[in-house]
């Protein structure tokens, strides 16, 4: 989902996104602002659903303008303001290699994006000890949370991707963020410079 948020420059809406339990038939009805009776703060947000969507993949849009509402609703039989854009599958397994064969191969890419809107920041899966070597991503001992990016600068997050062979700095207990004051990365890694370099380039 952060991908999806820095190539569309929608946010989430809170850090972690809400993630509820909501089933097709439910999805209009909870995806919406909580001015229209839904979960979000504002309209324009990623987030994802716990109920029976799996493996499909959704978008909910919005329009005011009766012509659009008028074509709107012949295509998803929905009244509107709000209409749900449904695809019961998701097809990662194969859009994923294929995409980086059209990168390498056609010099062509799948989704570029021109700034920062979202980050994955690394929260401990466990009480973490000063002095302890973490593993990465899949490991026991951090998974990662989407933040805004203002938000992830402001709290000097450490980005999910780079925490692998760092060490902690301090004591962070299960749940917790690791930042700059509590977590060194390994500064030597490859994946540690390319992020120093998109830094760089943002």
């Amino acid at each position: 989902m952060a991908a999806v948020s820095n190539a569309t420059g929608l946010l989430p809406d809170v850090p972690g996104m809400h993630g509820p339990k909501a089933d097709l038939e439910d999805l209009l009805q909870v995806y919406t602002p909580r001015s229209d009776g839904g979960i979000f703060q504002t309209r324009g947000t990623v987030d994802y659903s716990t109920g029976n969507i799996a493996p499909g993949i959704f978008v909910i849009v919005y329009s005011s303008d009766k012509r659009i509402q008028k074509d709107m609703k012949f295509i998803t039989h929905a009244d509107g303001p709000y209409y749900l854009l449904f695809r019961p599958y998701h097809l990662c397994d194969l859009e994923t290699p294929q995409s980086v064969a059209e990168a390498v191969l056609l010099n062509e890419v799948t989704v570029t994006a021109e700034n920062m809107y979202s980050e994955v920041c690394t929260i401990a899966k466990r009480d973490i000890r000063k002095g302890e070597i973490l593993k990465g991503i899949g490991s026991a001992d951090i998974f990662g949370k989407i933040y805004n990016r203002q938000q992830a600068q402001e709290l000097h997050a450490i980005p999910a991707g780079t925490v692998n062979n760092g060490r902690a700095l301090a004591d962070v207990a299960k749940g917790g963020l690791l930042t700059r004051q509590n977590f060194s990365p390994d500064t030597s890694s490859f994946i540690y410079k390319l992020r120093e370099e998109q830094d760089r380039l943002l």
